[in-house]
Protein backbone atom coordinates (compact mmCIF):
# COMPACT_ATOMS: atom_id res chain seq x y z
CA UNK A 1 0.00 0.00 0.00
CA UNK A 2 2.79 2.49 0.77
CA UNK A 3 4.09 2.21 -2.76
CA UNK A 4 0.65 2.85 -4.11
CA UNK A 5 0.56 6.17 -1.86
CA UNK A 6 3.91 7.11 -3.29
CA UNK A 7 3.39 6.75 -7.24
CA UNK A 8 -0.17 8.62 -6.49
CA UNK A 9 1.64 11.28 -4.94
CA UNK A 10 4.41 11.51 -7.70
CA UNK A 11 1.67 11.64 -10.11
CA UNK A 12 -0.22 14.40 -8.11
CA UNK A 13 3.04 16.55 -7.86
CA UNK A 14 3.78 16.09 -11.57
CA UNK A 15 0.56 17.42 -12.29
CA UNK A 16 0.94 20.38 -10.18
CA UNK A 17 4.17 20.75 -12.13
CA UNK A 18 3.15 21.04 -15.48
CA UNK A 19 0.16 23.17 -14.43
CA UNK A 20 2.85 25.70 -13.15
CA UNK A 21 4.09 25.80 -16.75
CA UNK A 22 0.48 26.91 -18.51
CA UNK A 23 0.50 30.02 -19.53
CA UNK A 24 -3.48 31.89 -19.65
CA UNK A 25 -4.38 34.66 -21.95
CA UNK A 26 -7.73 36.56 -23.15
CA UNK A 27 -6.83 37.42 -26.63
CA UNK A 28 -9.75 39.67 -28.20
CA UNK A 29 -10.97 39.24 -31.55
CA UNK A 30 -13.09 40.63 -34.43
CA UNK A 31 -14.90 38.97 -37.04
CA UNK A 32 -16.24 36.18 -34.71
CA UNK A 33 -20.27 36.52 -35.20
CA UNK A 34 -21.66 32.80 -33.21
CA UNK A 35 -21.57 30.32 -31.73
CA UNK A 36 -19.93 28.40 -34.83
CA UNK A 37 -17.51 30.72 -35.15
CA UNK A 38 -16.45 30.14 -31.48
CA UNK A 39 -16.63 26.23 -32.30
CA UNK A 40 -13.83 26.86 -35.41
CA UNK A 41 -11.28 28.79 -32.74
CA UNK A 42 -11.54 26.64 -29.87
CA UNK A 43 -11.34 23.33 -32.56
CA UNK A 44 -8.39 25.04 -34.28
CA UNK A 45 -6.74 26.19 -30.57
CA UNK A 46 -7.15 22.31 -29.68
CA UNK A 47 -5.70 21.35 -32.10
CA UNK A 48 -2.22 22.82 -31.32
CA UNK A 49 -2.75 21.35 -27.54
CA UNK A 50 -4.03 24.81 -26.22
CA UNK A 51 -7.43 24.69 -24.05
CA UNK A 52 -9.88 27.43 -25.43
CA UNK A 53 -12.60 28.98 -24.46
CA UNK A 54 -14.57 31.70 -26.92
CA UNK A 55 -17.10 34.21 -25.74
CA UNK A 56 -18.68 35.08 -28.96
CA UNK A 57 -20.86 38.27 -27.78
CA UNK A 58 -17.32 40.08 -25.91
CA UNK A 59 -15.08 38.78 -29.16
CA UNK A 60 -12.66 37.20 -26.69
CA UNK A 61 -11.19 33.59 -26.23
CA UNK A 62 -9.19 32.12 -23.08
CA UNK A 63 -6.83 30.27 -23.89
CA UNK A 64 -4.54 27.95 -21.66
CA UNK A 65 -1.35 26.80 -22.99
CA UNK A 66 1.86 25.11 -22.20
CA UNK A 67 4.63 27.69 -23.63
CA UNK A 68 7.45 25.34 -23.86
CA UNK A 69 5.18 23.20 -26.62
CA UNK A 70 3.28 26.45 -28.21
CA UNK A 71 4.48 29.47 -29.24
CA UNK A 72 1.76 32.10 -28.86
CA UNK A 73 2.25 33.11 -32.31
CA UNK A 74 1.41 29.79 -33.06
CA UNK A 75 -2.18 30.48 -31.41
CA UNK A 76 -2.42 33.67 -33.53
CA UNK A 77 -1.43 32.26 -36.91
CA UNK A 78 -4.07 29.40 -35.94
CA UNK A 79 -6.96 31.92 -35.56
CA UNK A 80 -6.01 34.08 -38.17
CA UNK A 81 -5.66 31.22 -40.50
CA UNK A 82 -9.28 30.59 -40.16
CA UNK A 83 -10.41 33.98 -40.84
CA UNK A 84 -10.58 36.09 -37.32
CA UNK A 85 -8.59 39.05 -36.48
CA UNK A 86 -6.56 39.30 -33.36
CA UNK A 87 -6.83 42.60 -31.88
CA UNK A 88 -3.17 43.60 -30.15
CA UNK A 89 -3.15 46.84 -27.99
Amino acid sequence: MLTDQRQSSGKASASRAKFKSMVKKIFKLSGMHCTSCAMVIEGELEDLGAGARCNWARQEVEVQWDPAQIEEQKLVEAIEKQGYKVITN
